[in-house]
């Protein structure tokens, strides 16, 4: 407490002193002028009244002078102001572009995620097909889908050769089921359908995505290498009968492995595109 009242009284005593000089200064003046330099009050105002306007042609300058330099720190501020601004808006663009940024790498992160748990889980089911002929013997994995298009080949391209220009989705599935009854003890085989659900699935969410093209192009060829020739060749031929399958390979292409026959030519114009293979030379027969 005795050192803010210490700090006030001094402020206090200043404050007096200015007020007491500013009010003294006239009597001050005069006595300088008239005791001093000896000179009459009354001639005073003659002799150096033109002085006088003189020095205040000069505070006229003195203030234009300060006039200039207050408009000068005005266009500082108001460069310094738009500095700012551009700092501060390319900043911010930083930041956006930064969090877009991880927002792209988050939802790839939760894309890639999904897709391998998809994919290890084709993989998975891919080693639980079997066909049990009346004998009890398994046929499993690649052997289930090499005698599968073995036996899907001699019913659809061989023995109706001359009438693939008639077939549909129909006659597809009654010779897919007469096919399954025949290696599966005359019992159709669902567990193949859930396996190539999957299928559907995976490019479903690669094409549903918000990934680049390239991106999507990436895992549509990553995909591609996890099917073997004959199981390509063999949903080659029963796609068309099951819509769900079909519609989704139909916006990809998901061809590659297999190679032509005039017959699987006339099967393919009738079927698919010219987009659903990735391979150069089934391409050109739609050209």
């Amino acid at each position: 407490m005795e050192n803010k009242n210490y700090h006030w009284l001094i402020l206090l005593v200043i404050l007096l002193a200015v007020v007491a000089a500013w009010l003294s200064f006239p009597i001050f003046f005069e006595w300088l002028i008239t005791k001093h330099f000896l000179i009459n009050p009354e001639e005073y105002g003659k002799k150096f009244g033109a002085v006088g306007d003189t020095y205040g042609s000069l505070n006229t300058l003195i203030s234009s002078i300060a006039l200039c330099a207050v408009a000068y720190s005005t266009w500082l501020q108001v460069t310094s102001l738009q500095e700012s601004r551009k700092v501060n808006e390319q900043q911010l663009n930083l930041a956006i572009n930064n969090h877009q940024e991880q927002v792209r790498e988050s939802r790839n992160t939760v894309f890639a995620n999904q897709f391998y748990s998809l994919l290890n889980y084709k993989n998975e089911k891919f080693k639980e097909l079997a066909f049990c002929d009346k004998n009890g013997n398994k046929v499993k994995g690649y052997n289930f889908f090499k005698i599968l298009t073995i036996e899907l080949h001699k019913k659809i391209m061989v023995q109706n050769y001359s009438k693939i220009d008639e077939i549909n989705e129909n006659i597809i599935r009654e010779y897919f089921e007469e096919v399954c009854k025949n290696l599966n003890n005359n019992e159709l085989y669902y567990e193949l359908f859930t396996y190539l659900e999957i299928y559907s699935a995976l490019i479903k969410l690669i094409n549903s995505s918000d990934l680049s093209q390239e991106d999507k192009n990436f895992y549509g060829d990553l995909l591609r290498t996890t099917v073997a020739g004959n199981e390509q060749l063999s949903i080659f031929l029963i796609a068309p009968m099951w819509e769900r399958l079909y519609s989704e390979i139909r916006l990809v292409a998901f061809f590659n492995s297999f190679n032509r026959t005039e017959a699987y030519e006339k099967f393919a114009l009738k079927f698919y595109s010219k987009g659903n293979f990735a391979v150069e030379t089934w391409q050109k027969v739609f050209n």
